[in-house]
Formats: C-alpha cells, sequence, structure tokens
C-alpha cells in the first residue's frame, strides 16, 4: 500500500498525521473478510480516528456517517483505512489488534523513526518499510507546498489544487470557516485517509498569510 507514502508538509505538521491499513491478500484472506475489517474500523473508532474508508464502499464522509458506512461494507472487502491525530492513539490501536490478532496485514503511514519506536513499544516489530523518495521532474509546474500538504492527503489526487485554493480564497473572505471546508473537501476522497483536522490548519494558516 503505497498512496499513504507522498504526504508532504514541514516536520512538526506532519507529525500528527498519522493512517493505518488492514490489507488483506487476493486469494489468501480477502473472502468474507468483512467481519474483521469491520473490527478492525470499530478499533479504529474507539481510538479517536478522524476519518475512515474501505475500498469497494468508499469514506464515512461520503456515506452519511459511520454507523450507515459499516452497514455498506461488502462481503469482501479491498482495504480499511483509517486517520489519525495522535501517536498516542496510534499505539492503542497497534496494542488492540495485537491482543485480537485478526490475521491480517497492517500498515501504519507516519515518520519512520516515530512509526518504529510505537512498533516497539507495542512489541509489534515492522517487517517492511516503504519510503516515498520525493516529486521528481518539472517541480517548477507544483502548485505551492502548502497546497501539496493538504492534496496529497488524498493519496488517489482527488482532491484537486485550484479547490483547495478556492477554499482558501473563500476562508479568506469569511465565505466559510476552515473547519467545513477541509470537511467539504474530506468528500471527495474516496479511501477515507484525508485528515480534515490538520487540513483546517492547513487553510487557516495560508488563509491568514497577506495576498
Amino acid at each position: 500500500m503505497t498512496h499513504s507514502l507522498h504526504r508532504m508538509g514541514d516536520l512538526e505538521d506532519i507529525r500528527n498525521d498519522w493512517v493505518i491499513l488492514m490489507c488483506p491478500t487476493i486469494g489468501v484472506n480477502i473472502e468474507n473478510d468483512r467481519d474483521k475489517i469491520l473490527r478492525f474500523l470499530q478499533i479504529c473508532a474507539d481510538n479517536h480516528c478522524v476519518t475512515m474508508g474501505e475500498g469497494h464502499t468508499g469514506s464515512d464522509v461520503q456515506n452519511g456517517g459511520r454507523e450507515k458506512f459499516y452497514s455498506l461494507l461488502p462481503k469482501n472487502c479491498i482495504v480499511g483505512e483509517a486517520s489519525f491525530d495522535s501517536a498516542e492513539d496510534v499505539a492503542a490501536v497497534l496494542k488492540t489488534l495485537k491482543e485480537e490478532d485478526l490475521g491480517i496485514s497492517i500498515v501504519v503511514s507516519g515518520i519512520i523513526d516515530e512509526v518504529d519506536h510505537i512498533c516497539k513499544q507495542v512489541g509489534t516489530p515492522h517487517h517492511t518499510v516503504s519510503s516515498s523518495l520525493g516529486i521528481w521532474g518539472r517541480t517548477d509546474k507544483l502548485p505551492s507546498k502548502q497546497v501539496l500538504a493538504i492534496s496529497t492527503m488524498c493519496g488517489h489526487g482527488l482532491i484537486a489544487h485550484a479547490l483547495v485554493e478556492d477554499m482558501v480564497d473563500r476562508v479568506r473572505k469569511g465565505r466559510i470557516t476552515a473547519e467545513d471546508a477541509a470537511w467539504e473537501m474530506a468528500k471527495d476522497c474516496v479511501c477515507g485517509i484525508y485528515n480534515p483536522h490538520r487540513a483546517a490548519r492547513l487553510l487557516q494558516a495560508m488563509a491568514d498569510q497577506p495576498e
């Protein structure tokens, strides 16, 4: 799973941005995995995840809240995903998952040193590490790093750069709050790993800058 690897931002800002995924394998443990994915998502909810999603279903934001989202999960789920604000919550999720041993691979996305620390803390040493090498090529064609910090939270690229810029303008003019703008953009992220709490902070910081 690599779509959570490319989140951009300043170190102190991205330190409070985490993603946990439960990933079954086709031909191994994806058949009738709904109950395990549902349990994983419920553990994430119990530990204050911000958003969640599933490959077939989309996100809880798109589907009218968590209970309705849970009811829509298919018999065979592709992947369960959730975003978090706190390393403590991530550690609590991993501790519970270790105890319940649901038998499906877990991926944690965050700053590697901190992920490693959490894994050691809960007694689950990591198996594999994947790292983003950044963006190569005509990087001068890209929008600002501040815009990318928001748009790259949607690993499938469904939060448009122009939408971020428009929301910043609307927040600056008082037409919408940063929080409402962040949650409105969450509707575009089908996998549920976009973090509206972080997006709201970034939108407000951009809106507060002089034009």
